[in-house]
C-alpha cells in the first residue's frame, strides 16, 4: 500500500488528474461536479486514489491499482472554491487531514465537516492539479515519498 499525506513540495508525486467518467478513459478537465469520478497520480497514472480495502470511517488513503467502488470520488458542499471529496462506498465520509495537523499528516476517511475535510484545486495546470486543504493551504494531498502503487493490502 502506497499511503497518501500531505506535504508541502512541487513534486510530481503531488499532483493529479481525473478521468472524464469513472467507467471511461482518463481524460484532461478539471473536477466534475456532476458525476463520479476517480484520481490519478500524475507520477503514477496506472493507478487510482483509493480507500484501502474499503474500510469506512478511519480508513487510510492510498493509490492502487483497483478500481472498485472504493476509488470513485464525488465532490460534495462545493461553495465556489473550496469542496469536500465522498467516496461512493461509504457515503458518510470524506477525505480528510487526520488530526487537522499540517505537514506529513496522515490522510483518511472521516465523518465531520471541519476545515481539515475541506481542499481546493491548486497549481491547475489545465491537465493535472494539487489539491490543497483549508485547514493547511500551504500544503497539498501527495503521494508518500513519490512512491509508486504497491498494489499490496
Amino acid at each position: 500500500m502506497t499511503k497518501i499525506s500531505m506535504y508541502h513540495d512541487k513534486y510530481n508525486n503531488s499532483m493529479w488528474s481525473v478521468e472524464k467518467n469513472a467507467m471511461q478513459e482518463q481524460g484532461a478537465f478539471r473536477l466534475p461536479l456532476d458525476r463520479p469520478f476517480r484520481l490519478r497520480p500524475s507520477h503514477d497514472p496506472m493507478n487510482v486514489l483509493e480507500c484501502w480495502c474499503y474500510k469506512h470511517n478511519g480508513c487510510e488513503l492510498c493509490i492502487s491499482n483497483h478500481i472498485g467502488d472504493s476509488s470513485i470520488w464525488t465532490v460534495i458542499d462545493f461553495d465556489g472554491t473550496w469542496f469536500r471529496l465522498r467516496p461512493k462506498h461509504a457515503p458518510e465520509c470524506t477525505i480528510n487531514c487526520w488530526e487537522a495537523k499540517r505537514k506529513g499528516c496522515k490522510v483518511g476517511l472521516w465523518n465531520d465537516k471541519h476545515p481539515n475535510s475541506m481542499f481546493k484545486i491548486v497549481d491547475d495546470d489545465g491537465w493535472s492539479f494539487r489539491l490543497a486543504p483549508k485547514h493547511a493551504p500551504e500544503t497539498t494531498l501527495n503521494v508518500a515519498e513519490g512512491k509508486p502503487a504497491t498494489n499490496k493490502h
